[in-house]
């Protein structure tokens, strides 16, 4: 479900910047992507991604809630999103 909700927040903004957006539409789908839960139950779309400081910096980051383990394929980089803060790939390779 991770993966669900990180392409649920991105449409949900793309569609956000279209000029002809039904507002109730999108209205009902922030407030899926912000509801803790649902039926009483806990909502596994619940911000799945979330905005960031990071620590001596002014940037302001978008982040996944979950990391997308990219860091383990050699062919890949740290995504721009990724959720751990400072993440070394090579250390963290290391203590897999």
């Amino acid at each position: 479900m991770p993966a669900a909700g990180g392409y649920l927040n991105f449409y949900v903004n793309a569609l956000a910047e279209h000029p002809e957006v039904n507002q109730e539409a999108l209205s009902a789908a922030r407030a899926l992507l912000e509801s803790r839960h649902l039926n009483g139950q806990r909502n596994p779309l619940f911000q799945p991604v979330r905005t960031f400081t990071p620590k001596g910096s002014d940037e302001v980051k978008q982040v996944r809630k979950l990391c997308c383990l990219r860091y383990l394929l050699d062919e890949f980089s740290v995504c721009s999103n990724c959720p751990l803060e400072g993440c070394d790939r090579v250390a963290r390779k290391r203590s897999t």
